[in-house]
């Protein structure tokens, strides 16, 4: 009987803990300090920002409907919003990645379009018969792909200072950039595969590798 008696008083023990009202957490909803307005256009988009002592630099791509094109764009705001400088930074290109090295120097990464080559003059045709001798224009096809890995060098006040370009031959993405002592690593995505390249303090980009991805196992 007492070993009962015992087991019981334990049971309602637990029971009445179990049963405790639980003390009641306040959430507080957060509003944002401020919001960014770019071009107001569809295809405005931001992807990428770091913070630079009291000021966040934000990097993307604004859309110029007027045109159908589309402009890379990095920025920089102070903690209340304030607009410190902005610097558009190139026609047919997006920018995706930004970071900062110890001396202040801003590089935005994105990609851009290769420049349009002025076509080679034709020689005639001297089998093909042309009475009439009629100039026959050369017929080009237009490049507008995002092929070219592009580094654009800022100034801490906002001056674009230096661009830097590698030809990849296929449209990539670049996702990330690390500032380091000797330059920069970037890493981001081509058409089929991952791709990380270097480039050294005087612009100079070194061999692209692929590195693969770690292979996950299957979904049952």
């Amino acid at each position: 009987m007492k070993k009962f008696f015992i087991i019981s008083i334990s049971f309602l023990l637990l029971s009445n803990s179990a049963l405790a009202v639980q003390p009641i957490t306040k959430v507080t909803p957060i509003s944002p300090n401020f919001s960014i307005n770019l071009s107001g256009g569809a295809g405005d988009q931001i992807s990428s920002f770091t913070v630079s002592g009291n000021s966040i630099l934000i990097a993307g791509t604004i859309e110029n409907s007027k045109i159908g094109v589309t402009t890379g764009y990095i920025a920089s705001y102070k903690s209340d919003g304030t607009k410190e400088w902005e610097c558009p930074i190139g026609i047919e290109s997006v920018v995706t990645a930004i970071a900062k090295d110890k001396t202040g120097n801003i590089y935005a990464v994105g990609a851009s379009v290769p420049t349009p080559q002025a076509p080679q003059p034709k020689l005639p045709d001297t089998s093909t018969i042309n009475p009439d001798n009629v100039n026959v224009d050369q017929v080009t096809t237009p490049n507008n792909s995002l092929t070219n890995l592009t580094v654009w060098l800022i100034s801490s006040t906002g001056v674009l200072t230096q661009t830097y370009v590698a030809p990849m031959g296929e449209v990539l993405i670049p996702n990330s950039v690390a500032a380091t002592n000797s330059g920069l690593v970037i890493s981001g995505n081509s058409y089929k595969q991952n791709f990380s390249i270097t480039m050294d303090q005087n612009g100079v980009f070194g061999s692209i590798t692929h590195p693969k991805l770690a292979n996950l196992p299957a979904v049952q």
